[in-house]
């Protein structure tokens, strides 16, 4: 396979990442936090690469951290996202497997260190869905909406 520069792509190479939607109650509001890259000014869910011998829900924990400030814990399953996309860097085609977890915000002052991030928030689950650029995370926010108690349209 070629990419749009007539380089030779690599047939397919494998990605594992987790994340989450991370929620609190404020009020008698759900809000969640998206955060927004600087290189394409994406909103979207706190989720990155697994690490050699982590599990899927300890990536998640330390991706919400790493890249909100968020301390959470994990009280349910999202289920799992599929696409591909085409990484030129490694002259490969990516089939990446992103694994989705509904976590509850436990503490921490909400922002991030990492230097391709430069907004943090809470949004309410509409905004938030709004917000959010890809539509597979708007599925995700909708699929964790779904699972709270009580919880009604903002």
């Amino acid at each position: 396979m070629r990419d749009g520069t007539g380089t030779m792509m690599n047939v397919k190479a494998i990605e594992i990442s987790a994340g989450g939607v991370v929620f609190r109650k404020k009020e008698d509001i759900y809000e969640v936090i998206l955060f927004r890259k600087k290189s394409d000014r994406c909103w979207g869910l706190p989720k990155g690469k697994l690490e050699p011998g982590e599990t899927a829900q300890e990536a998640a924990l330390r991706e919400v951290r790493e890249e909100t400030g968020a301390e959470a814990e994990i009280i349910g399953d999202l289920g799992e996202v599929h696409y591909r996309y085409r990484n030129i860097k490694r002259k490969a085609v990516v089939d990446k497997t992103v694994y989705f977890f509904l976590m509850k915000y436990l503490t921490g002052n909400i922002g991030s260190s990492e230097k391709n991030i430069d907004a943090v928030g809470w949004f309410s689950f509409d905004t938030a869905i709004e917000k959010a650029t890809h539509e597979s995370e708007r599925a995700k926010l909708q699929t964790a909406r779904s699972k709270l108690p009580d919880i009604a349209r903002q």
